[in-house]
């Protein structure tokens, strides 16, 4: 029985060692991690101030692209000869074109105009289009639209090509859906991250990347609900609401011009800050070099006296030690 206790209190003292160095390494893992969390954080903190911009930029251009990605399949579905059918059509022999020849403009461009310029002139660019199709093109669709033609080519060329004859027919509306492709692959893919990874370190990306998706997310809930109060209307007033709906994509993209050029403003003045950290010392004129040579040669001599001193005390004591003897 004695042996048996023995070995029960061995084996529960086993289990409670093993339970306080589990619990040892489960605190020093939580203390780790609150440290590494508190650094992040105080990262963060340092990096807030170039995060809010980035941040409402990112959201300004998600909110629009929401509103551009609905609208511009709500015209191509309900229009007259269109339909879904017709959208595989748009994304082969429309998109891609226009996709093409805008990269060959923009590689043109970024040679001749800088970061800043080229943001605005794109920007400025689809204020204008949208605009336009809100108050001219939509408005007018009947009499710019070649039904009669599309009718005629309907009926000679095979039913597969019906997608093909529809984007024809509705080329206004085409127009419209390349133009809101654009928006997502060139303000949202092109210039937004060129001017994030332009204006953010490599160290700082792991922290800010990520948290850009929260402007995204927090864009597409707002759009929906500006979509839900400007479409709830009747079939007939849908071009009132569109002309709305482009009014907030103008305002929108306005914010976010402004916010690029702020963004572009604070970079600049980091950059310029940090070329006369190291640029502190002006050059030195020929006179003040010859100056500061002959003072540092005039106090190097002078350091070079006492040492001199010191040598020749100590040859008169080697003398005298040697007259003694």
């Amino acid at each position: 029985s004695s042996a048996a206790f023995g070995e029960n209190s061995s084996s529960s003292g086993s289990s409670s060692s093993g339970l306080f160095a589990a619990a040892a390494r489960l605190a020093g893992g939580l203390q780790e991690a609150a440290g590494e969390l508190r650094d992040v954080s105080l990262r963060f903190m340092g990096l807030w101030r170039s995060f809010l911009p980035m941040l409402s930029l990112f959201f300004c251009l998600s909110f629009v692209n929401t509103i551009l990605d609905s609208l511009k399949d709500t015209l191509v579905i309900t229009a007259h000869g269109g339909g879904a059918f017709v959208i595989p059509y748009l994304t082969v022999y429309a998109v891609l074109p226009v996709s093409v020849l805008f990269l060959f403009a923009f590689s043109a461009a970024s040679h001749r105009m800088s970061r800043a310029a080229l943001f605005n002139t794109i920007l400025v660019g689809f204020m204008a289009f949208f605009g336009g199709f809100a108050l001219v093109l939509y408005p007018n669709a009947d009499v710019l639209h070649p039904h009669a033609l599309a009718d005629q080519m309907q009926q000679v060329l095979p039913q597969g090509l019906a997608g093909f004859v529809g984007m024809l027919r509705n080329w206004t509306f085409t127009l419209f859906f390349c133009m809101a492709e654009l928006w997502g692959d060139v303000c949202m893919g092109l210039l937004f991250w060129g001017l994030a990874n332009e204006i953010t370190n490599l160290s700082d990306a792991a922290t800010l990347y990520p948290l850009f998706g929260l402007g995204a997310n927090l864009a597409q809930a707002l759009a929906g609900l500006v979509l839900k109060a400007t479409t709830c209307r009747a079939a007939s007033e849908f071009g009132l609401a569109l002309q709305l709906s482009m009014g907030a994509v103008i305002i929108i993209a306005g914010i976010a011009i402004a916010l690029q050029q702020h963004i572009a403003n604070e970079a600049e003045a980091k950059r310029r800050h940090s070329r006369q950290g190291r640029n502190s010392s002006q050059p030195m004129s020929i006179a003040e070099s010859a100056s500061w040579s002959s003072s540092s040669s005039s106090s190097s001599i002078e350091t070079a006296d006492p040492a001199a001193a010191a040598a020749e005390v100590a040859a008169d004591r080697l003398r005298e030690a040697s007259e003694r003897k």
